[in-house]
């Protein structure tokens, strides 16, 4: 009884640790609603200073900020974060987060930015997995450019559903050096066509899409994949329903014909 008893205790001063930090955690996660900015300021700083993993959910709210020193300071936290090595669906979430604010606004938010998603391919390249994807960026005419980075958080996320023990790279990030044990490939992208056909109050949205698979790092190409889809909206929201339309397709690309090839191709 009396060790039993020694035992529990002990679980318990281990335990309390855990908690505390994760009550820590979710303090500073809520401050990052406090209308002062310095306030959301110190949060994210202070989220950055633990180097704790569980972090990274309100470092990529944070990431949204109204105000530019607080998307700074968590894209920098969240390139700590990367290096220390995020599990496979966070990994995802922080890199389609950041790539979404390599357009940001601020000339110091794109740097940080930058600098955080220059470092991911350095830790992906060590970590072994059978399969590396690069993802290319993804292209449209220059009316629908906006849509771009949502079409590359879409495949991310794809590829982070259906195989999410495959290394994804970061756009526009340096080349990995790949390990003796991985295969690499490259994915891209592009819409195709993108139209609307108004009838009264509502619209028809149609959408073509083409996605190409490559050797990495050689870029050979050898698979070329096509997908369509309509979808429909009010008139006056053809925008949203485009992006709508777009993502869906990609989604469906690579869920159902991207990877399966991609497994083929490396002995899967």
């Amino acid at each position: 009884m009396c060790l039993l008893a020694g035992f529990c205790a002990m679980c318990l001063v281990m335990v309390q640790p855990l908690i505390a930090r994760a009550d820590v955690i979710a303090d500073l996660a809520g401050q990052l609603e406090h209308s002062d900015y310095k306030v959301r300021l110190a949060a994210v700083l202070s989220l950055s200073k633990l180097n704790d993993l569980r972090a990274s959910t309100a470092l990529v709210t944070a990431l949204g900020d109204r105000d530019k020193s607080v998307r700074s300071a968590a894209a920098t936290g969240l390139g700590k974060l990367l290096r220390l090595g995020l599990a496979d669906a966070a990994k995802v979430g922080a890199i389609a987060a950041l790539t979404e604010r390599k357009s940001d606004p601020d000339a110091g938010v794109r740097k940080q930015v930058e600098r955080a998603l220059a470092a991911v391919p350095v830790a992906q390249g060590a970590g072994g997995g059978s399969v590396f994807i690069d993802i290319g960026e993804m292209t449209t005419g220059p009316e629908h450019k906006a849509m771009r980075p949502a079409m590359d958080k879409s495949v991310r996320a794809a590829f982070g559903k259906t195989a999410s023990t495959w290394e994804l790279g970061a756009v526009g990030a340096k080349p990995v050096k790949l390990s003796k044990s991985q295969r690499g490939f490259h994915v891209g992208g592009s819409v195709v066509e993108l139209k609307s056909q108004q009838s009264g109050k509502t619209a028809t949205v149609t959408c073509k899409v083409s996605m190409f698979i490559a050797t990495y790092p050689e870029k050979s190409m050898f698979g070329f994949l096509n997908g369509s889809a309509s979808v429909q909206a009010d008139a006056g929201d053809t925008a949203a329903a485009s992006a709508d339309c777009v993502v869906a397709v990609m989604e469906d690309l690579v869920t159902r014909k991207v990877i399966p090839t991609i497994k083929t191709r490396s002995g899967q």
